[in-house]
């Protein structure tokens, strides 16, 4: 491998962590508005070990269009709470027993809570989605929404 491209991926891999670790700060964040939840610590389980694939893609996709400040990080927490809150279904559908090398979360916090966690997920995401102006932001979240249950 020339060095170009060692360099090259080396960059890329620095950026993707620098935004994974932006996307983490914005989920801890916005967790911090529902400390007094009894749903925080339960969500602050659910969250831990992620990858941050997803707000990761996003900010790329964000820089693509030349947009180069935090305004996306609230969508990309909207779009990783997303996610969290199909996996917790997803594991109770699927009857997982271990998610990110640790007990799922249905396991660990009960079916009936998991479900109610998970709604409480889906109306962080609408508050998030109600921040902006744009309702591209809602209607795409909603869509994604949509298609994943219609999937499951």
């Amino acid at each position: 491998m020339d060095s170009r491209r060692a360099v090259s991926l080396e960059s890329i891999e620095t950026r993707m962590r620098s935004y994974a670790e932006r996307a983490d700060r914005a989920l801890a964040e916005e967790l911090e508005f529902y400390k007094h939840s009894r749903f925080h610590d339960p969500l602050v389980y659910a969250i831990e070990g992620g990858k941050r694939i997803r707000p990761v893609l996003l900010m790329l996709s964000a820089e693509a269009i030349g947009c180069k400040d935090d305004s996306v990080l609230g969508a990309c927490v909207a779009v990783e709470l997303l996610h969290t809150e199909s996996i917790i279904h997803d594991d109770i559908i699927d009857e997982e027993q271990a998610r990110r090398a640790k007990m799922a979360f249905h396991l660990k916090y009960g079916q009936s809570a998991s479900l109610l966690t998970a709604d409480f997920v889906f109306a962080m995401i609408l508050a998030i989605a109600a921040r902006y102006r744009d309702r591209r932001v809602s209607q795409e979240i909603s869509g994604a929404a949509l298609l994943m249950a219609d999937g499951e």
